[in-house]
């Protein structure tokens, strides 16, 4: 789902669709300048997850806001990571393994002038 907040476009995503790049393709990637996402991945996937929420923003070219669970269930434990990267995977914020809260500015005139000057999406597959 993508809904708008202040002029700027975000697609909503949870947890499993982080493993699946076709989704975050909802609609044709470009109508939105980032991907929330709230995530419930073990410790035993966090290398997965290192990977793949900077793969998401990179091939996408837009900021990635990933907020991932921490402490323990019956099923596993979950450290956290929770994070913010930029269109070219870059990390503008990353948090530790305890309950946290912070805020990162994102800069949309700089997404804009990525976007303008490495023209990826134009060559993207449309789904």
């Amino acid at each position: 789902m993508i809904v708008s907040f202040q002029g700027r476009q975000f697609l909503l995503l949870t947890c499993y669709d982080l493993r699946f790049p076709v989704w975050a393709r909802y609609g044709v990637a470009g109508n939105y300048d980032a991907i929330i996402l709230t995530a419930n991945w073990p410790e035993r996937r966090q290398q997965a997850w290192r990977v793949l929420t900077r793969a998401r923003a990179i091939e996408n070219q837009c900021y990635l806001i990933g907020c991932n669970r921490v402490g323990s269930d019956h099923f596993c434990h979950y450290v956290g990571e929770s994070l913010v990267c930029g269109p070219k995977g870059e990390t503008l914020l990353e948090l530790g393994h305890e309950e946290a809260a912070k805020t990162v500015e994102l800069d949309f005139a700089a997404l804009d002038a990525v976007r303008s000057r490495f023209r990826v999406l134009d060559d993207r597959d449309t789904f």
